[in-house]
């Protein structure tokens, strides 16, 4: 019986050594992946700042319109509150997604506008939605993208996944812009 304790306990002692080596192998790699990914979000994350700026401007323009554009002022207003809160202090997987909201609403946004008699005659409105269209998305997206894959790989592994969930890097999804914007 004490053999078998002294087996077991042998046994535990090296489970743990290994589960120490495997994150000390596996750490480094995750990190710099996940490094990758938040340089490449600082390099664009200010002109998506700029490019809701100008989704505020023509969500604004449009305020008052009844029919569905009102609901979508009140969706765009509460996405673009969302972006600002996570602009100031979420990490950079919640941004993503804040972001791929309000691209979303925007092109629901331009859908609408375009359908809507009163909205596509409206000059403010033609003016604020032409702005936000001629805000490009920023260049960096397709490396941004190209990190987050890289980040995704390297997190997607049976042994890395659980080291990944242990030091709590999380999934960050790819940015969903328009090809045109």
């Amino acid at each position: 019986m004490r053999a078998l304790r002294r087996v077991l306990l042998l046994l535990l002692v090296l489970l743990a050594v290994a589960a120490s080596v495997v994150v000390l192998v596996t750490r480094p790699d995750l990190e710099a992946a996940r490094d990758e990914v938040d340089r490449r979000w600082d390099a664009i994350a200010p002109a998506l700042d700029e490019r809701y700026v100008r989704l505020a401007a023509a969500a604004d323009a449009a305020r008052g319109t009844p029919g569905p554009a009102a609901a979508l002022v009140e969706e765009l207003d509460a996405a673009l509150g969302e972006w600002r809160s996570a602009r100031d202090g979420a990490g950079v997987a919640a941004q993503v997604g804040a972001a791929n909201d309000l691209e979303g609403l925007a092109r629901r946004f331009d859908a609408v506008a375009a359908a809507s008699p009163r909205l596509s005659a409206d000059a403010e409105v033609g003016a604020a939605l032409g702005a936000f269209r001629g805000a490009a998305p920023p260049e960096g997206v397709a490396s941004f993208d190209d990190a987050v894959r890289a980040y995704q790989a390297e997190r997607d592994g049976p042994v890395q996944g659980l080291v990944a969930a242990v030091l709590g890097h999380g999934e960050i999804p790819e940015l969903a812009l328009p090809a045109s914007a």
